[in-house]
């Protein structure tokens, strides 16, 4: 297995990786100058994977990871600046962990018993989705957790012999694409023994499928429906398509692992790969270009976040600590993050928040919900998000129109 890169039309495929070894799962880093991968190429008698980054052409590929145990399935925080992957190296059971980028400070996140693995951070970094096998052993169910790994609560309520799996936020933080074998049929068929006596046999034919729902776990939709396997799901920018493997036949060749593309609802489904290799595992770019080990490119200029906290209460002369924690940037570094408050008189106050965005101060007698705006170093913009309501501290409880 190698990596590759493609359009998102399917044209323009060239090659990444030359390793000789298995080189699987690539994810692009949010400001698209890095992919993040597995490999076995450090472990050929194991076979066990670790963590690796490469530049965007393949160059400068850096080991992250280097425990004896399978390191794999890793997936980037928004920002950038952490990482979170499934590892075996706590002992039979997969358990979630974290990392900084450069592969310092890996902590285990969910400290279970139980199998937990496949993380996917949610776009406002906020929370992480994985899937475990707590509820029924050797069968998975989707969970949330913070990014601390704190408040882990499952969303998917499966039973018996079905897997919910590879969770993928939607950009908007809304919706979850997930794989489900839910569909999966049972087979019977009767047959004779040496003595003439039947005996009733079945088979479970595994059948996954691709689902979407929303972020709390309700509203489970199918989206695909094929006898053949369809997983691996991850969206397009704009949330308004995902793509996905299958193994459906075609009338070229025999059934082969495909890259294929559908809209967000399920259909317009399209095989972008339209080869006879094995291609699978796509992770969509900002630029509307796909990498896999068959399929990447470079992100556009996607919004921002801004997250003001608030809403704010003082009384006139007290200070107000402003938090824009909250706040990120899709496609790479925040540089500063500019808020708007304003006074009954309209009169505007900036506060300006540095890279690490600790609290500004600032006097003012209003309850009050800022507007903040991200600036970019590359692109020397500000892209603005809208503020709600300012709202005056009096018994009248008056609204007051910002400028």
């Amino acid at each position: 297995m190698q990596i590759y890169v493609m359009n998102g039309d399917g044209s323009g495929v060239a090659r990444l990786t030359n390793s000789g070894a298995n080189d699987d799962f690539p994810r692009w880093s949010p400001n698209g100058t890095g992919i993040l991968f597995q490999s076995d190429r450090d472990n050929p008698f194991s076979g066990n994977y670790d963590i690796y980054v490469m530049n965007a052409d393949g160059s400068g590929v850096a080991r992250l990871t280097s425990d004896a145990n399978d390191d794999s399935a890793a997936s980037w925080s928004p920002d950038g600046t952490k990482i979170a992957f499934q590892s075996l190296r706590n002992g039979t059971n997969y358990q979630v962990y974290s990392m900084n980028a450069d592969g310092s400070n890996q902590v285990n996140l969910t400290n279970t018993s139980s199998s937990d693995g496949e993380p996917s951070w949610s776009p406002d970094g906020t929370k992480i989705e994985f899937t475990s096998d707590r509820a029924y052993a050797g069968f998975k169910n989707i969970y949330v957790m913070n990014g601390d790994g704190t408040g882990q609560q499952r969303i998917t309520f499966s039973s018996g012999e079905i897997q919910d799996t590879q969770p993928a936020w939607s950009p908007d933080g809304t919706r979850i694409a997930f794989v489900s074998t839910r569909d999966s049929t049972t087979e019977s068929w009767q047959e004779t023994d040496d003595d003439g006596n039947y005996i009733t046999k079945s088979k479970l034919n595994i059948n996954k499928e691709v689902y979407v729902m929303n972020a709390d776990g309700s509203g489970q939709t199918r989206l695909t429906n094929e006898p053949a396997n369809d997983d691996a799901p991850s969206w397009s920018p704009d949330g308004s398509k995902i793509v996905f493997r299958s193994d459906r036949e075609r009338d070229c060749c025999d059934p082969t692992a495909q890259v294929w593309v559908m809209n967000a609802d399920g259909s317009g489904l399209i095989n972008l790969s339209t080869s006879g290799n094995s291609d699978y595992s796509a992770s969509w770019t900002y630029g509307g270009v796909i990498d896999t080990p068959f399929g990447g490119g470079t992100r556009e200029n996607q919004p921002p976040v801004a997250n003001p906290g608030g809403p704010y209460n003082s009384q006139t002369g007290q200070v107000i600590q402003l938090n824009g924690s909250g706040s990120f940037d899709p496609n790479g570094t925040i540089t500063n993050t500019l808020g708007t408050l304003v006074t009954e008189r309209q009169a505007r106050v900036w506060l300006s928040i540095t890279n690490t965005m600790p609290p500004a101060s600032i006097q003012c007698p209003w309850q009050l919900q800022t507007t903040m705006a991200i600036q970019r170093p590359r692109r020397d913009l500000l892209l603005w998000i809208r503020s709600l309501f300012l709202s005056k501290l009096i018994s009248t409880n008056s609204q007051i129109t910002p400028p």
